[in-house]
């Protein structure tokens, strides 16, 4: 079950600060994503908010255990910050390729180190779209946008092939439009 906002919100209030989480937007196989908000001279800013826990819980603890075949405590933690340094490469990447045309915009991360178990609780701090995915469920794409979406589409995996990079979880869940199409 889903821990509610406000309980979120008063455990990483480092994080939160005066953004308060609206509602949940997603989960991914490793994140849960929030639409969050503030207030700045009396208008709402938006932003999406990227949650990584890792590892989630004592049962994903338990299966990295058994992954890597040791309860090692030095071989854990190991294995938990190279996982961690691919979040901030990812995070990295993302502010990097911010600002140009057809990447989604990522401003601010911050990481955590857990109290209970070896792990982090990792937020990526982005610019709030609304997925390919919802707006299909919304209405019928015109033939025109589709098109547009197609190069669209192409352009950033162009972007990403020149870095080297292999994106591997392209779907309309990921695929996003802003609010000037």
């Amino acid at each position: 079950m889903d821990m509610d906002f406000q309980a979120l919100e008063d455990l990483f209030p480092m994080v939160f600060g005066d953004w308060h989480i609206v509602r949940k937007l997603g989960k991914g196989s490793y994140c849960d994503v929030y639409e969050v908000s503030r207030e700045i001279g009396g208008t709402k800013e938006r932003k999406a908010l990227k949650h990584i826990s890792f590892p989630r819980d004592p049962f994903e603890m338990q299966s990295i255990c058994s992954q890597l075949g040791t309860a090692d405590s030095a071989v854990i933690r190991d294995y938990i910050h190279q996982s961690v340094e691919m979040f901030e490469r990812e995070y990295l990447i993302m502010s990097d390729l911010g600002g140009q045309t057809n990447t989604v915009s990522c401003q601010d991360m911050r990481k955590i180190e857990k109290k209970d178990m070896p792990g982090y609780d990792i937020f990526f701090f982005m610019e709030l779209l609304t997925s390919v995915a919802t707006i299909s469920t919304e209405r019928a794409m015109s033939e025109e946008e589709i098109v547009k979406l197609g190069i669209d589409i192409c352009t950033a995996l162009e972007l990403l092939e020149k870095r080297n990079i292999l994106h591997r979880d392209i779907k309309p869940e990921n695929l996003f439009i802003n609010k000037d199409g």
